[in-house]
């Protein structure tokens, strides 16, 4: 059964991202674009096939909710738009 690698909730506050219920994550920083946040691991991934489930954890309805994604992996962080959830599923380096 797999377990998960990494998880948590990150906030999408313009001022200064935040994270919370977290684990495998030492942080999560600004990307230096308006629309997404780096999160970065504690533990690295042993590459970057791994597998990021986001679900959105917006704090108001809105008609006009852009998608959220993944812009891109790496072993150590992975980098998302808009606030979210998410879960990391794949190997650890070893």
């Amino acid at each position: 059964m797999p377990f998960p690698k990494a998880y948590g909730v990150v906030s999408f506050d313009a001022s200064s991202p935040t994270l919370v219920s977290s684990y495998n994550v030492a942080s999560v920083t600004d990307n230096g674009r308006t629309d997404s946040r780096r999160v970065n691991f504690t533990a690295n991934m042993s590459g970057t096939n791994y597998v990021v489930i986001l679900t959105p954890t917006y704090a108001s309805y809105d008609n006009s909710i852009d998608p959220f994604y993944v812009y891109s992996r790496a072993a150590d962080h992975f980098i998302v738009s808009r606030e979210m959830s998410f879960v990391v599923f794949g190997a650890l380096a070893t």
